[in-house]
């Protein structure tokens, strides 16, 4: 039998072999370590960047060449101008053929997910309009998988305890009286907005009348909303607000609101829900009813592309427990948005218009921990009817506008486009 013997030009061989085998493995270790610490920084830089520019609730994430950021605009007027600032500071830092999934928050929840390669970002600013570029931008309410990758992840500057102090003006007239062809109001109301957590708003306003020929009330310094409410989102393109306190229309109690993107984004489902009272403030008393009155509103939108027009229908019962049905129609015009309406119920019908403008300036300062300004945009309405009783409804939140509360994607990506042309 032949037994075959180990020399050791056999073990030395082995020895050289293992040692090359360790080296390759340590020069695999230091540029997997070195490569992580440069994705480290680069993440890092693409934070304070865009914290420096104003934006807030950053998180950041790199996966493999793809590139999960959140953030939250509070400096620019306009969303659309918000994401194009992003965007051509993010792609500077990122470099060529990178994903880029920016989500947006607004008070800390996910509200809608804008992707681009960084290349193809480039060559939009370059070829703006050109044929088939307009695809290679992506704007949904589906923020499911990119939010779950980032809400984990450490927040750069959170928005959170940081005070706003917003100076509202307010402006009101009728045509009632024979005698007379306006009646009017103007008054100023500070109001005040910070957040302690995810999804959480406190609002407090005083109402200082500086005109007043509408009514006893408006003769005295008051209090205008006073709210906490929560934002949440219970499904995937469900966004819900419940809200506690002293409403609009002299109302207080509690109101809950749902709001839904369909699978084709051009169509959004409200739904809301309130049990009030009424509230008054007579020479420096508040005298309030009890909590009584059940409002609804179900309404279904339309976002037409072409026009940028949003057709608005729904079912409602008012404040005095009247029922009827509404339909509106508004046009945007870029930050103006333009509209009519009308309503019937079982007492009356009426019509009016709405318009909503922006106010200076189109980027802010970036927010300390205490602030004072005047609000985005400037919403007024015109009734053409003179019924002050039936077919009135409220409102829970004094930010809420026409321009501001823009779910539908396809719109904000139009003017995202229209803003590099």
């Amino acid at each position: 039998m032949f037994n075959p013997v180990i020399t050791s030009r056999t073990n030395k061989t082995d020895f050289i072999k293992n040692i090359r085998n360790v080296r390759v493995v340590l020069i695999y270790f230091l540029a997997f370590i070195v490569g992580h610490s440069v994705m480290a920084q680069q993440v890092v830089h693409i934070a304070d960047g865009l914290e420096k520019i104003g934006f807030e609730n950053i998180r950041t994430l790199k996966f493999s060449n793809e590139y999960y950021i959140a953030l939250e605009n509070t400096v620019f007027r306009w969303e659309p101008a918000a994401i194009v600032a992003a965007l051509d500071y993010i792609t500077e830092v990122v470099g060529e053929n990178a994903e880029i999934n920016l989500v947006f928050t607004e008070n800390g929840i996910p509200q809608k997910v804008v992707s681009i390669n960084s290349d193809s970002w480039g060559d939009l600013l370059k070829n703006p309009g050109s044929k088939n570029t307009n695809d290679w931008l992506v704007v949904t309410g589906n923020t499911g998988e990119a939010w779950t990758r980032l809400k984990n992840q450490a927040v750069t500057n959170p928005s959170f305890t940081k005070v706003d102090f917003v100076i509202f003006p307010q402006f009101a007239y009728e045509n009632t009286r024979l005698a007379k062809l306006y009646e009017f109001q103007f008054n100023a109301a500070p109001t005040m907005n910070f957040s302690l957590w995810k999804g959480n708003k406190f609002t407090g306003q005083v109402i200082f009348p500086l005109h007043n020929e509408l009514g006893y009330e408006g003769n005295f310094i008051r209090p205008g909303y006073i709210t906490v409410s929560q934002d949440f989102r219970p499904f995937e393109k469900w966004w819900g607000t419940l809200a506690l306190g002293n409403f609009s229309s002299n109302r207080y109690g509690i109101d809950l609101t749902f709001k839904h993107l369909f699978k084709n984004e051009n169509w959004l489902l409200e739904l809301n829900a309130g049990c009030t009272g009424t509230s008054h403030f007579y020479d420096n008393k508040w005298l309030h009813g009890p909590l009584n009155t059940i409002t609804g509103l179900a309404a279904i939108s339309w976002y037409n592309e072409k026009f940028d027009m949003v057709f608005r229908g729904g079912i409602l019962q008012y404040i005095y427990k009247d029922k009827g049905l509404m339909a509106s129609v508004t046009r945007y015009f870029g930050e103006v948005a333009v509209g009519f309406y009308a309503q019937v119920n079982e007492h009356n019908y009426n019509a009016g218009v709405n318009m909503t403008i922006p106010l200076p300036v189109r980027k802010r300062k970036s927010r300390n921990q205490f602030n004072v300004t005047i609000p985005e945009h400037l919403e007024f309405s015109y009734n053409a009817g003179t019924e002050l009783f039936y077919g009135q409804y409220f409102r829970s939140n004094p930010m809420i506008n026409q321009i501001k509360n823009i779910k539908f994607t396809l719109l904000t990506k139009k003017n995202v486009l229209n803003l590099i042309k």
